[in-house]
This record gives structure tokens, sequence and C-alpha cells, in this order.
């Protein structure tokens, strides 16, 4: 009977041990693909960001590109308009010369009329 009664809890343990191990084997099978699945995951959303990063510096790239250009035409515009300016400036200085020199002309035939006015008188 002590036999019996031993080798019922060597086979009970035995049991037990077995559903041990198949549990660990279960959980650890269980944690294994968790983890390859999660890691699956991990590496397709890396792999997504990586290529969004990609696409924002290519339109960096690109409005950074865009930028210089505008920043050359307007840059041309300027100096365009800055000697646009500059003619005008010229123009208008040398229109208030004839003004003056107009002004001077006009008040000597008025005293040449004057001065033949009075010569007239005298006669």
């Amino acid at each position: 009977m002590e036999t019996t009664i031993v080798s019922s809890l060597i086979e009970g343990g035995v049991t037990v041990l077995g559903s041990v191990l198949a549990l660990y084997g279960l959980i650890y099978t269980t944690k294994k693909k968790a983890l390859s699945t999660l890691e699956e995951k991990l590496e397709k959303h890396r792999e997504e960001y990586l290529t969004r990063i990609d696409a924002v510096e290519n339109s960096i790239s690109a409005i950074k590109a865009d930028n210089d250009k505008w920043q050359s035409v307007i840059r041309v515009e300027i100096q365009t308009l800055s000697d646009r300016q500059e003619k005008n400036n010229k123009v208008i200085e040398r229109t208030f010369h004839l003004e003056e020199r107009a002004s001077v002309l006009e008040e000597k035939v008025r005293v040449a009329n004057h001065r033949i006015e009075d010569l007239e008188k005298h006669e």
C-alpha cells in the first residue's frame, strides 16, 4: 500500500510537473509570439515613420529651393525698381534745374521787354 501511495504521489507529481511544463511552454510560446508580433508592428511603424520623415525632408528641400528661386526673383525686381527710381530722380532733378533756368530766362525776357518799352518811350 505504501508503494501504491508513493507511486500515486509520484504519478501525481509527474502529472503536475507535466502540466506546469506544458503551461510554461504555452506561456513561453504565447510570449514569444506576442513579442514577435510586437516587433513586427514596431518595425512596420518604424518603416512608415522613416518614409514619412523622408517625404517631409523632400518637401522641405523643395520648399527651400522654391524659396531660393523667389528670393532671386525678388532681388532682381528690387534692383530693377531701384534703377527706375534712380532714373526718375535724375529726371526730376533735371526738370528742377530746367525750371530754374526757365525762370531766369523769363526774368531776362521781362527785363529786356521793359528796356525795349523804355527805349520806345524815349524815342
